[in-house]
């Protein structure tokens, strides 16, 4: 550890320094800018020193060390004028460029094409050299046991794995190759298939499983939300690096022989099943009283739920990873609940989920309190409710000054486990509440749908100069409602058109539809999870998954709610439904701000003053066009909103235009109705708590799949750069496979 550094004026002999004491200290005002200045110098050589290494220089060095070693980026992955400080660190990753001499070696080995996969787009990846996968003719001399032209039918886990990248099955020779834009192919004698998986597993550690009361109290959801959700393995560490990647190292779901173990009991696979693996359950007082905490894996049964059709032993649980589902004894249900461990599926960092993210600044008088889970016992200091600690802050506005509240209070929840009831704020002016998740937690604020109007929603009400803000949690079960503190409440003394001055929704998920069906269907599609009653605030959503936005307004005074929606999805659950807009079908008083978004529904606002990179997968309607502007967005036909740059599919309906001012035979009607269905954007998925949520299909146009401003993608998952990862992986594959091999990549998740 590296020593304080003396001050220069401590470095003064003594004599002088009491004389400049005696004095003005002229002396040590002087020395004192010197010192802060030979500091930033100091600084600035450890940062020159650091510099020199890959593993700690800045960002903005990578490509220059990369230069030294021959490092090129392949032609046309960066867009002209386009880049951002995210793309440039997609475009020169530092791991590949610290590994470029090391993977110049070993070229033309199956191993490194894997290694560029987890080096260039951080996927696990498996290579597949397919000649070894054809059917041989069996030479007596030469016997190949492995290259079989049959299959054993009584091998299930084998049959599971069957064309996957992991299928030991041979296969008849096909001529076409791999890397065919028209008809791919897979088994020649020249083909090797890189096969990525994007897919990535985010854990959730400890808390309910959801009881489906419909089918039984024996029988519960991995779900918090009591969806059927598949459960993903937790993957491995490769044990050595020259070694192909195995199954235990992606992050798949399981299936249920998977999840078998291999031996003549049927019971779960203690690699997969445990505190330390994939998958855990904990029951209290199961299964008698006074037993209980965490199920050993030879009490676990893999089995099809599908049909919750399960005849379940005494003292045994039946799990089915496929679905997500358990199921106990008829007569030996859990009367404490259950206690969940898994994995589930996604694709990014959006919404509440156990990832790390940074905390939004916040006003340095602010107060700290300790939320616990219902399940939890609290510690003392600490809360058992979010509304116990906002109570607690609030009631001691009016105390002395020494013992007053400061304005802004923080509630962290702790646990990622259900926190019930509901939650009533009343801010006055300057006040703020800050409900945060816990750093790698998922808190579920679950708001009981008991009574009608609302009663049971996150209310929240404020006054000039105060703010809330919601981040790291999943809310389910109602919404938020944002309206202004009145004038003739009795806590209010500020004038009537006073109103919060920010909402800002950040790294959360407002359950589109209030809840989940078993199929991942919206309980309450029509319902809307932020409702602005009269309020002019500015919304902010970052980072979020939310469903419909409301705005009522009584038409008074000039100014409009503000909403700036970045990097987030908007979802009415149909794209008939309103996504943003007010009651009855009208038009929402509010200008709104897009960047990097889905909206999915139809959006009736005001005025849209910027829209960057961005889906709206619906109607969209302005009232004020001459304000604005929508840059390289994807906008349905006959839509009415301001000027509009780069955006489609009139972008790909004047390149059609173009096309047939050359060739007066093509028939006009028929190419412009064939551009408009290729160039609407298709997903893999529509429904919130599927793994491929609103991600864009693999036959997506083009024009949608790099139709951002830097040729990333439109929508939510720009970020991902995932069309410069793949274009530049493959331009290293063709640099790293011997000479008349055809290698390409093949996306599995």
């Amino acid at each position: 550890m590296q020593a304080p550094r003396e001050s220069l004026y401590s470095l003064l002999p003594a004599v002088i320094r009491q004389r400049d004491q005696n004095a003005e200290k002229a002396l040590e005002q002087l020395l004192a800018i010197i010192d802060e200045q030979a500091v930033q110098i100091e600084r600035d050589f450890e940062r020159m020193y650091d510099n020199w290494f890959i593993e700690t220089c800045d960002d903005w060095v990578v490509p220059y060390i990369g230069d030294l070693l021959g490092y090129e980026l392949p032609p046309g992955v960066l867009a002209s004028g386009a880049g951002s400080a995210a793309l440039e660190r997609v475009l020169a990753p530092r791991r590949e460029v610290g590994n470029l001499i090391a993977q110049r070696r070993r070229k033309g080995t199956a191993v490194v094409l894997e290694a560029l996969a987890r080096d260039i787009a951080n996927w696990p990846a498996r290579a597949v050299e397919y000649y070894q996968r054809l059917v041989v003719a069996q030479h007596l001399d030469h016997l190949r046991p492995e290259r079989a032209a049959t299959i054993d039918l009584r091998g299930q886990s084998a049959l599971l794995r069957a064309d996957s990248p992991f299928d030991a099955s041979c296969a008849i020779v096909d001529v076409r190759r791999i890397g065919s834009a028209q008809s791919r192919g897979r088994f020649n004698i020249t083909n090797v298939g890189l096969h990525v998986y994007r897919l990535r597993r985010y854990p959730v550690t400890r808390t309910e499983a959801y009881c489906r009361e419909d089918q039984g109290l024996h029988c519960y959801t991995f779900s918090v939300l009591g969806n059927d959700a598949p459960l993903f393995r937790l993957p491995q560490p490769a044990a050595e690096t020259a070694q192909p990647t195995g199954l235990q190292q992606v992050p798949l779901p399981i299936g249920r022989f998977e999840l078998e173990a291999d031996d003549t009991l049927v019971h779960a696979d203690p690699r997969l099943f445990g505190i330390d693996g994939s998958l855990s359950l904990s029951v209290p007082d199961w299964p008698k009283k006074g037993a209980g905490g965490h199920i050993a894996a030879a009490a676990i049964i893999p089995a099809d739920l599908s049909r919750w059709s399960c005849a379940v032993p005494k003292g045994r649980i039946a799990v089915d990873p496929v679905l997500g589902r358990i199921m106990f004894p008829s007569r030996q249900a859990p009367g404490s609940g259950v206690i969940v461990s898994y994995g589930y599926g996604f694709a990014m960092d959006l919404g509440g989920g156990e990832y790390q993210r940074a905390l939004p600044p916040m006003p340095a008088a602010l107060e700290l309190a300790v939320t616990r889970a219902d399940d939890m016992t609290p510690s003392p200091g600490e809360f058992a409710t979010i509304a116990q600690a906002v109570s607690d802050w609030q009631s001691r506005r009016a105390l002395p000054a020494d013992k007053r509240a400061a304005p802004a209070l923080l509630v962290e929840l702790v646990d990622s486990g259900v926190y019930r009831g509901s939650l009533h704020l009343a801010l006055q002016p300057g006040e703020s509440v800050w409900i945060v998740s816990a750093s790698g937690k998922r808190p579920v604020l679950w708001l009981g749908d008991f009574r009608a109007g609302g009663a049971d929603a996150i209310s929240v009400r404020g006054l000039r100069g105060s703010r809330f803000t919601l981040d790291g949690v999943l809310v389910a079960g109602r919404g938020i409602n944002i309206s202004p503190l009145p004038s003739d409440d009795p806590q209010s003394t500020a004038p009537a058109d006073d109103d919060l001055c920010q909402v800002l929704i950040r790294h959360s998920t407002l359950v589109p539809g209030w809840g989940l069906q078993h199929d991942c269907e919206p309980q309450r599609p029509s319902e809307p999870s932020i409702v602005l009653n009269g309020s002019r605030t500015c919304l902010r959503i970052e980072h979020s998954i939310v469903g419909a936005i409301r705005v009522m307004s009584d038409g008074a005074g000039p100014e409009r709610a503000r909403v700036a929606i970045e990097d987030s999805i908007v979802d009415a659950t149909s794209v008939s439904r309103i996504a943003i807009g007010g009651p009855g079908g009208e038009g929402a008083a509010a200008d709104l701000c897009v960047a990097r978004s889905t909206l999915v529904g139809e959006t009736l606002v005001h005025a849209i003053t910027r829209a960057d990179n961005s889906l709206f997968v619906g109607h969209v309607s302005v009232a004020r066009r001459q304000v604005g502007c929508m840059r390289y967005c994807y906008v349905p036909q006959g839509s009415r909103t301001p000027r509009r740059h780069r955006c489609q599919p009139e972008t790909a309906i004047a390149a059609v235009d173009e096309q047939l001012a050359s060739d007066a035979t093509l028939d006009r009607s028929a190419l412009r109705a064939d551009t408009l269905l290729r160039a609407q954007p298709s997903f893999t998925s529509t429904r919130y708590g599927t793994p491929d949520y609103l991600r864009l299909h693999a036959r997506c146009a083009v024009e949608i799949w790099q139709g951002a401003d830097d040729a990333s993608e439109m929508g939510v998952y720009h970020d991902l750069f995932e069309p410069q990862r793949i274009a530049v992986l493959e331009a290293r594959l063709a640099d790293a496979v011997p000479a008349g091999v055809d290698a390409s990549v093949l996306l599995e998740t």
